[in-house]
């Protein structure tokens, strides 16, 4: 069975920016709390961009994925 995946290519490099900057930071400060919370936040975010599956997304309903549009765009905004 194939994950479901809810992220947009944009969300993905995101996360994986993201991913990369707190581990860094955290690494960097890997002797204290907020270090460990930033390595923990990275691996997090490392996974969720591997993936293309966000557990918060899941429980939200919400997925990155589709395309944006000007006509969905202007579907939604009801003009």
């Amino acid at each position: 069975m194939e994950p479901i995946q809810n992220e947009g290519s944009l969300d993905r490099a995101a996360r994986g920016l993201f991913a990369l900057v707190f581990l860094t930071l955290g690494i960097a400060k890997s002797r204290s709390l907020v270090g460990k919370l930033f390595i923990g936040l990275g691996i997090l975010l490392g996974v969720t961009a591997a993936t293309g599956t966000c557990p918060a997304y899941l429980a939200t309903g919400v997925d990155t994925r589709e395309t944006c549009t000007l006509d969905k765009l202007k579907q939604r905004l009801g003009r």
